[in-house]
């Protein structure tokens, strides 16, 4: 009877010995858990903290010089400032009073350098409904993703081409041939601007109705136009 009796006090001691292990390992569990939730919190507190300092590099200062409607174009020439790392592009925003249209256009401006860009109604509808034009910056962050700035700068669309032309100033009147974007002293540039200029960089249309495009052996001067059958290279 008494080796019945120890076996039975053995019974209660197990089970607790039991419950101990249990509450134990969901303490455990608990605690796991906690470090993971705070552990989520903290990581998105240091990229948060981590992007804003790789933003911070990329301070860009892009001014709208002038914003015009010249025929059937509008035509809106950027100038960057001073300050920020490589831009990949510019991002115009353009506002007709009801509503805004986006257009990107991916060439980069190095620091001080004037851009005209020109902008058509197949892009953006009624060119003569457009009141405002702003900018913002397009680069790459240190990720590798694409970003797009805040605006930097907004302007009133004229009517009319401003006093003295485009007013782009820089090296060579900031042109840079075949880019694709009409640059100081260029009246076309890649197919940009003019139907006759639709031959690649290089090359040269023998006519240009039926754009039969060949090799350009002797280049022309870079001023966006045909001199004959050659455009600019």
């Amino acid at each position: 009877m008494k080796k019945e009796g120890k076996e039975l006090q053995i019974i209660p001691n197990s089970s607790k010995g039991l419950s101990a292990i249990v509450a134990t390992l969901i303490i455990i569990l608990l605690v796991l858990v906690a470090a993971g939730i705070i552990w989520v919190v903290v990581r998105n507190v240091i990229s948060k903290g981590a992007e804003d300092i790789d933003l911070s590099r990329f301070t860009f200062d892009l001014s709208i010089k002038s914003a015009y409607i010249d025929g059937s174009n509008v035509k809106v020439v950027v100038r960057r400032s001073p300050g920020g790392d490589d831009l990949v592009g510019v991002r115009f925003i353009f506002f007709d009073g009801t509503q805004s249209i986006n257009a990107d256009r991916k060439i980069p401006l190095v620091e001080l350098q004037e851009k005209l860009f020109s902008f058509d109604s197949v892009e953006l509808g009624d060119i003569n409904a457009l009141q405002e034009v702003s900018v913002a910056p397009i680069y790459e962050s240190s990720s590798g993703r694409e970003t797009i700035g805040d605006i930097t700068d907004t302007a009133t669309i004229s009517d009319s081409v401003p006093p003295g032309g485009n007013g782009v100033n820089g090296v060579n009147g900031g042109v840079d041939c075949g880019n694709g974007a009409i640059d100081a002293g260029e009246e076309c540039d890649g197919g940009t601007g003019c139907t006759d200029c639709t031959c690649d960089i290089g090359y040269i249309s023998t006519d240009p109705v039926s754009l039969n495009c060949q090799s350009e052996s002797v280049p022309s001067s870079c001023n966006g136009t045909w001199d004959g059958v050659a455009e600019d290279p």
